[in-house]
């Protein structure tokens, strides 16, 4: 496999023998991507080659060695120190390969984020102790998740500082890991200020939003910040600067803050200040060590030995956990911080454009291609339908809609114009011509009939497909091959035909398409997801649904709809599958199906119905599904039960968690949330170039639409 290696000053990609068996507390792992420190690594590369500088001008020893053993051995000892090699790298995410026996919390073929500069090096393949690993949220990228050792390094700084609500927090130094601070003291509730001498990296932070004030680390800085802070100067100061020979930095630090203010060490600057200067301060100062408790203690690391959480509440693999956690939930962004990505081959590109460039990227990834032999003989690859990318042909996504029901008007529309700085209505397209223009006047767009109007403006960027679901395919399948982005609503397909068909379709067109499983980016179903990975298997899912009664002859009920097997169930389905999916992205396929209808002669076949699908791994899912909804009765209700506890989502509203002898966690919303709003937004991200990742992948949907065809057949044989 691919290494990356230091010698003598260097950056080298190596050809070394792959990663051997885990240790009975380590992990496995096939790197998708790796984070480059231009700081950290910078520092270890110089100092590989100033060492072996200063070993060759030591003269004393050099002549002391030739007088005790001679000329050979002398050179001996100079090329063995010549040609010593480094690995190098510390934040890294991927696939787990293989766990050891003692790894709990883990299996192989989950997506992980990797920290440790003795175990997540650039490299194809890795051994990293899995209290330095951290299962990765799905609505988080590899990319993202690769930069968690920056990450948790940031959490750590912000909580060893005590940022609280309203107060002056200082930031020193807007590289990546100070534009991380200034977004993680922000959402603690500070009001952040930066300083950098960068002033590009100064209007990006301002820009976002991560700073509300910006200034140069200079003689003026102290009195600007005491204007902004009203006289006091700065509640706390972080440095996240790397400067090991700058002597001047701690003492500006404590100039910017205010009397019995506080200072946190975060980079490697001098701690050389001068006494009266703190005497006349009173300022505390210390130093946040790495990613939290339990870094470099070897019991935690290489034996598995947690702290207790009532005790630590925050071990370095719970602030990795945290970091993810915000990504997932969009409290803090990552993705803008990502200025280059270079494939491994190409790192010595990287290193040098991450040191030498101007400006010099905030950030940077190294890219792992290929695939490799998995447990139980699976290949593990990239997924085999990678979306091209979408350009923008505007400012702001224009969209063109296709299908303007009540659905569409009352829910689609309202988000989309909620996005309206990102996103533009450009086209409303209904069968009924007088619907589309009552709707496209008051949106500020065009109106049309015609479908091929909207497919034919080569100005739209994104089609939205709302139409009765057996005109799903066919629209898709025309949408695709004008080379537009497709959010199509669900189901995909009434028919198996019509399946295969978009499934042609999309592979000569490869480009962005998504279905609308909007249920998969609700908040609580994330944070369900999230506490379940956390719970040992075999889980029992029970998935009851409370549909309202349609009228008979309904189109749902009808070959326009498909039937509720078809045009819903695939919602619930797909919620199973997500929840159950491993790290790599692919979702479960169930290894039994069974269906049946209890429906009596009034109802329709998919009026009342039960659904069983077993998976592998001993997880099983129960799903009944009834059209008898009482008013007081919420629609949707998940239990899911694990040997170590219990889970329970009530309607996308309160989230309930009982572990063990734990207190139960509970966690609820004002009102139901299914990720309707979230789901644009995801996609949103994707299309604009904020998020790396697709929402979602086609053949995920694909394979749940295929789920519902089965269940449909097994309902009808039953009956």
């Amino acid at each position: 496999m691919r290494k990356l290696l230091v010698q003598n000053g260097r950056v080298v990609v190596a050809d070394v023998p792959g990663a051997g068996h885990p240790g009975e507390h380590e992990l496995k792992v096939r790197v998708v991507a790796s984070a480059v420190s231009s700081g950290t690594e910078s520092a270890v590369i110089l100092s590989a080659g100033l060492n072996l500088k200063k070993y060759a001008y030591q003269w004393r020893k050099i002549i002391q060695t030739l007088r005790d053993q001679g000329v050979l051995s002398l050179m001996r000892k100079i090329e063995e120190r010549w040609s010593k090699t480094h690995p190098i790298g510390y934040s890294a995410a991927g696939i787990v390969l293989a766990c050891g026996s003692e790894a709990r919390g883990f299996a192989p073929g989950d997506l992980v984020a990797a920290s440790g500069s003795q175990f997540a090096h650039h490299a194809e393949e890795i051994l990293v102790s899995s209290r330095l690993c951290a299962r990765v949220p799905p609505t988080v990228s590899p990319e993202e998740a690769a930069t968690v050792t920056l990450g948790a390094i940031a959490i750590n700084a912000v909580r060893q500082a005590g940022v609280s609500l309203g107060e002056s927090v200082a930031i020193v130094g807007l590289g990546a890991l100070g534009q991380l601070i200034a977004q993680i003291a922000q959402a603690s509730g500070g009001t952040v200020i930066g300083l950098d001498p960068d002033q590009t990296r100064l209007k990006f932070a301002e820009e976002r939003g991560w700073i509300r004030h910006a200034a140069s680390p200079n003689d003026d800085a102290p009195e600007k910040i005491s204007r902004w802070t009203g006289g006091l100067g700065a509640d706390q100061v972080i440095i996240a600067a790397h400067a090991p020979e700058n002597n001047e930095l701690l003492a500006l630090a404590v100039r910017l803050a205010r009397k019995r203010g506080r200072v946190t060490i975060v980079g490697n600057v001098k701690t050389d200040v001068p006494r009266e200067l703190l005497y006349e301060k009173d300022v505390s100062i210390n130093i946040a060590v790495a990613y939290g408790p339990g870094r470099y203690d070897q019991a935690y690391e290489t034996k598995g030995v947690d702290y207790p959480a009532n005790y630590v509440r925050w071990t370095a693999a719970r602030n990795m956990d945290c970091y993810l956690d915000l990504i997932a939930q969009k409290t803090i962004s990552v993705a803008p911080l990502i200025q280059a990505t270079y494939p491994i081959e190409r790192a010595q590109e990287a290193y040098a454009e991450s040191g030498n460039a101007k400006p010099r990227p905030l950030m940077t990834l190294l890219h792992y291609n290929g695939s490799v032999e998995a447990p139980g003989g699976l290949t593990e690859q990239k997924r085999p339908m990678e979306p091209a990318p979408v350009k923008i042909k505007n400012k702001k996504i224009r969209i063109g809609i296709i299908g303007a029901g009540q659905f569409t008007a009352g829910t689609h529309i309202p988000i989309i114009k909620e996005f309206s700085d990102v996103m533009e209505i450009a086209w409303i397209c209904n069968k009924h011509a007088e619907r589309a223009l009552q709707l496209a006047k008051r949106e500020g767009a065009r109106a049309t009939a015609s479908y091929e109007d909207v497919l034919n403006d080569p100005s739209v960027d994104l089609v939205l497909i709302g139409t009765r679901h057996n005109l799903h395919a066919r629209l898709a399948q025309e949408a695709a091959g004008r080379s537009k982005a497709v959010f199509l609503e669900k189901p995909m397909a009434t028919t198996l035909d019509d399946l295969e068909n978009l499934e042609n379709a999309a592979g000569r067109h490869p480009g962005l398409f998504h279905v609308g499983f909007n249920r998969r980016f609700s908040p609580l179903s994330i944070r369900l997801k999230n506490y379940l990975n956390q719970m040992p298997k075999p889980w029992i899912i029970n998935y009851r649904v409370a549909a309202e009664v349609l009228p008979a002859g309904h189109w749902v009920l009808t070959e326009e709809g498909g039937g509720r097997a078809i045009g819903e169930l695939c919602h619930m389905i797909d919620l199973v599958s997500f929840l159950l999916q491993n790290g790599d992205g692919a979702l479960p396929e169930p290894i039994g199906v069974q269906a049946r209808s209890a429906a009596t002669a009034q109802y329709h076949l998919t009026d009342h119905m039960t659904v069983n699908l077993v998976y592998p791994g001993g997880c099983n899912a129960n799903i009944v599904y009834s059209a008898s909804r009482s008013k007081d009765l919420g629609k949707e209700y998940i239990e899911i039960l694990s040997p170590s506890g219990r889970l329970r989502l009530d309607d996308f509203r309160m989230l309930e968690v009982s572990q063990d002898s734990r207190a139960m966690v509970k966690e609820s919303m004002d009102r139901p949330n299914k990720g309707l709003k979230e789901q644009w937004a995801a996609l949103a991200d994707y299309l604009l170039g904020r998020r790396p990742a697709v929402p979602m992948t086609f053949e995920g949907a694909a394979g749940v639409t295929r789920i519902t065809f089965l269940v449909d057949q097994l309902l009808k044989e039953n009956a």
